[in-house]
């Protein structure tokens, strides 16, 4: 697993449960469940301390402690 940070870490997956993410810092985490596999590393905008993700259909919204709400491409 990717260094986190202490007390900043998000988890969430996917509706299928095949997709996890894993948000610290400035960065967000894609693993494929069935594959144990990480398949995407991602540098976020507008993070301070918090984030917080969320499977939107083939992407990942993202909100930061700044306000903002951005969606990625998961490929």
């Amino acid at each position: 697993l990717p260094a986190m940070r202490d007390g900043t870490v998000h988890v969430a997956l996917n509706p299928e449960k095949s997709l996890l993410s894993l948000a610290s810092g400035d960065r967000v985490h894609i693993f494929n469940m069935a594959l144990r596999e990480k398949i995407l590393t991602t540098q976020l905008e507008h993070v301070v301390k918090r984030v917080e993700t969320c499977f939107f259909g083939q992407q990942i919204a993202v909100r930061t402690d700044y306000g903002c709400l951005s969606l990625y491409a998961l490929g």
